[in-house]
């Protein structure tokens, strides 16, 4: 046995041209395999980084409360994996500028939970022991070094029995590190944070109780609105506000969706590089019936030709498998690389996932043995004789044979001789040929999919709209302090060359409509607001609907805007400039008519950002706003007011945002450079310039088309060779037979048509069958994604693309079969009719 088996080696180096093309095949296989696998990782590592980077964390739920002794029980309760509490302490204001300090205790877990990273130093473990955040120390007019001392004078507010109180403090902290922290939910940029020991924040608090954050992961014992509802139902939670961490809420769908579409397209690659490798090997069995036929006949079991066949080819796979892994990991790293227009040293182009390496090598392997075994198994059947006899092709079987070449069909009797023949082949292969059109129609649908999505989805042309300026200063008040005064607007304006287009403020609130104007969605919507908050709850049982919310303050200019699609409108856009009204915008939460009124709440603050208490102040709506027309975000329901009634009625003097736009484009440079310039100090002001952001969508949305077009690129090759060799082993089976076609008088310009036709079957059903699909496939598309990816999503008709499919499917399947043509006349008629492995 052992001396039997000792020819699989030898076959191997034999015949090392057809192993060689048996290699390129489960290369370009294993390399599409092993690139998915590594985009997809760094894909879905870049979508949780935006998560980390938006929310602050990787924690599922927020809890805020006054109370620490409830809200610490987080830390052993086993609803939750794991817990980090932050203690609020107080807000250092450093001199002469708008920067901020926010001083508060951590757990030693912090980094676990949070978006920390340790710049230098250690964290805090000690008493008095401070880490600060890196960009804060550089505002300090002292440059301080670790282990340096640092006095912060700071204050709080808190809730007594005798009301609100002001907690002040100064205390000297050692500085034992730097950090790192990145949170862009939160708008306001000035405020940076500093970390002491949760024990040592107790101290300097004693028995007053201050805010308290507990970020958490779930323990997954529930679903995450099981574990909302299971946290309400605990006492000492109820006056605990929870909510989820925001961005998992709005980027979770995305990577459910990116996660859901990549085992997709995985599943899609991984038949595609099944079927090749399958196809090749079978090539390489059918080839070689007439040696099996010998083996046989020199006293080989069919078990053992299985077994030489699977093992040859296990072999094979064993040298290329690992190439294709190494190609694959380098060509997905370059695409990466350029794609960021990053460097890279040599050794990070062969960084590769570990799952990513087994799923490729167990899809190689898998392939390769189901590739032999079955083309085997066959082999292994036929009788020596019948074998060393044989034309090589192991499909055509007499039951096979019943079309025959008097056609009843009409569409084959207006076929010819050479046409009837390419059709008969066909019918006598159909697993082969089914196999080869659903490949062939993979790649189509793909193609469809990803022009309707490419052409439909157009993120430049919705940032051009949404952006819409040359320049746009963003900031947020949340104290009263920050926002954009109309001095700098003033000093922007007195710079030249430039105009302002747009000021808008933007005020967060508490918006009380009238009891009949909630709908039952509303309802169910404020049930889950007001779990941790009692008075919230005993409000809502008495009928007092109170949604969070913000208020859009805006010029006259917006208004007009608004003003188009505004329906139920009572007052002229002119009127309510100076007076208490709104235009509300609602999503099915509220049924709020014109004439109603509603309440805000507004808080005051001094000049220093004190709080002041609170006011409530009522607005008469005058108009409705199509919701299908104005994008708010997930705004429930949003009212627009007048930027004069924003600042009398509801104490907002900043604005939140100012949009410029140049008098002269040739200043774009230079003005960019006075903006940048003029609010370099002011640490709360966000300025984006429409070049700038233009170039990182552009960068985005070529990254993303590169992408899904490499991909299909990449495919598509693998596809194509997979039909050069369908046609070739179609050509080299029947290699005997049309041999003696040749003998009976057909020449070769018969024979050459024979094959085109074959090839243009191939490409006619290939491109109808996948174009039907295809299209179907887009229609499907639209009516799942229209509501949530765009609410004017169009449908066209994909002439186009089926235009290209058309031409491209047949180009390739003609051109696979003219290279196939060259197998036929190598030798003579007679050597060829004769002819033995």
């Amino acid at each position: 046995m052992n001396s039997f088996f000792s020819i699989i080696p030898k076959n191997i180096l034999k015949n090392k041209k057809r192993n060689f093309i048996i290699g390129v095949s489960i290369i370009l296989a294993v390399s599409l395999v092993m690139a998915l696998s590594i985009i997809k990782d760094l894909t879905i590592k870049e979508l949780n980084n935006e998560v980390i980077n938006f929310s602050g964390g990787v924690y599922d739920i927020q809890g805020a409360s006054n109370n620490y002794k409830d809200i610490s029980k987080f830390k052993n309760d086993p609803l939750f994996e794991k817990v980090t509490l932050v203690n609020d302490v107080g807000v250092y204001k450093m001199p002469n500028s708008k920067t901020e300090l926010q001083i508060s205790g951590y757990d030693d877990n912090l980094e676990e939970l949070l978006n920390f990273n340790l710049i230098e130093g250690r964290y805090h473990k000690n008493d008095s022991e401070i880490a600060i955040q890196d960009w804060v120390l550089e505002q300090f007019p002292i440059s301080y070094k670790i282990g340096d001392k640092i006095k912060l004078e700071y204050s709080s507010t808190y809730m007594s029995k005798n009301g609100m109180n002001i907690f002040k403090d100064e205390r000297e902290f050692i500085l034992v590190g730097k950090v790192s922290f990145t949170r862009d939910e939160l708008i306001a940029k000035n405020k940076g944070v500093a970390c002491i020991t949760n024990e040592f924040a107790r101290k300097i608090l004693g028995e007053i109780n201050v805010q308290t954050l507990a970020y958490a992961t779930n323990s997954n014992r529930y679903s995450l609105d099981d574990l909302f509802i299971a946290i309400g139902m605990i006492d000492e939670y109820r006056n605990i506000n929870v909510r989820n961490n925001m961005g998992k809420y709005f980027l979770g769908g995305t990577i459910r969706l990116v996660t859901v579409t990549f085992q997709i397209l995985f599943i899609v690659i991984a038949i595609v590089a099944g079927i090749v490798i399958y196809n090749i090997f079978n090539i390489m069995v059918t080839e070689r019936i007439k040696e099996f036929g010998i083996y046989r006949a020199l006293g080989a079991s069919s078990n053992k030709i299985k077994i030489i066949v699977v093992l040859e080819g296990i072999m094979v796979g064993i040298v290329f498998i690992p190439i294709g892994i190494l190609i694959g990991t380098f060509f997905a790293n370059i695409i990466v690389i350029g794609l960021r227009n990053s460097s890279n040293n040599l050794l990070n182009l062969f960084n590769a996932p570990l799952n990513g390496i087994i799923q490729s090598f167990l899809i190689g392997i898998l392939a390769i043995i189901i590739g032999c075994y079955f083309p085997a198994k066959k082999a292994s059947k036929i009788s020596p004789i019948e074998a060393i006899v044989s034309n090589n092709n192991l499909e055509l079987k007499g039951h096979m044979l019943k079309e025959g070449l008097n056609p009843k069909k009409s569409i084959r009797r207006k076929l010819n001789f050479e046409g009837n023949m390419a059709y008969l082949n066909l019918v006598r292969n159909k697993r082969r040929f089914i196999t080869t059109v659903i490949s062939f129609n993979i790649i189509i649908v793909l193609l469809f999919t990803v022009n309707y999505l490419i052409g439909t989805i157009n993120p430049i042309n919705d940032f051009k709209k949404s952006f819409n300026s040359d320049f746009i200063l963003n900031s947020y008040s949340t104290n009263g302090k920050d926002g954009i005064t109309e001095k700098t607007i003033k000093d922007i304006e007195n710079m030249g060359n430039l105009y302002i287009d747009k000021k808008s403020k933007v005020k967060s609130s508490g918006m009380e409509i009238p009891p009949d104007t909630i709908t039952s969605k509303g309802y169910k919507f404020l049930e889950s607001v007001v779990k941790g908050d009692s008075n919230s709850r005993e409000n809502l049982q008495k009928g007092i609907y109170n949604f969070p919310i913000n208020v859009y303050g805006c010029d006259e200019k917006e208004l007009k805007v608004l003003e188009e699609y505004t329906i139920f409108k009572t007052e002229d856009i002119k009127e309510i400039k100076d007076k208490p009204y709104a235009i509300v915008l609602q999503n099915g939460y509220t049924n709020i008519q014109a004439d109603n009124f509603v309440k805000f709440k507004t808080d005051k603050f001094n000049e220093d950002g004190d709080f002041l208490g609170s006011d409530t102040v009522q607005f008469k709506v005058v108009g409705i706003i199509d919701g299908s027309k104005v994008d708010v975000s997930l705004d429930r329901v949003a009212p627009f007011i007048s930027n004069e009634a924003m600042s009398t009625y509801l104490n907002e003097q900043k604005y939140s945002e100012v949009r410029v736009n140049l008098s002269n484009k040739g200043s774009y440079e230079t003005v960019k450079g006075k903006l940048t310039n003029q609010l370099r100090n002011s640490k709360e002001i966000v300025l984006k310039d429409y070049k700038e952001e233009l170039e990182k969508e552009k960068v985005k949305n070529r990254n993303k088309t590169a992408i899904l077009y490499g991909f299909l690129v990449v495919i598509s090759i693998i596809t194509v060779i997979n039909i050069v060799n369908v046609m070739k082993m179609s050509v080299v089976l029947r290699k005997k037979d049309i041999s003696m076609l040749r003998s009976i008088g057909l020449d070769n310009k018969k024979v050459k048509k024979m094959i085109i036709y074959e090839g243009l079957f191939y490409g006619v059903i290939s491109s109808i069958s996948g174009c039907i699909i295809g299209t179907f496939t887009t229609i499907i598309i639209h009516f799942i994604s229209k509501d949530i990816i765009n609410t004017t999503l169009i449908w066209k008709f994909p002439l186009f693309t089926i235009i290209l499919v058309f031409f491209s499917c047949i180009v390739i399947c003609l051109l696979a079969a003219l290279m196939s043509l060259k197998n036929i006349y190598n030798g003579t008629i007679v050597e060829s009719i004769k002819s033995i492995e």
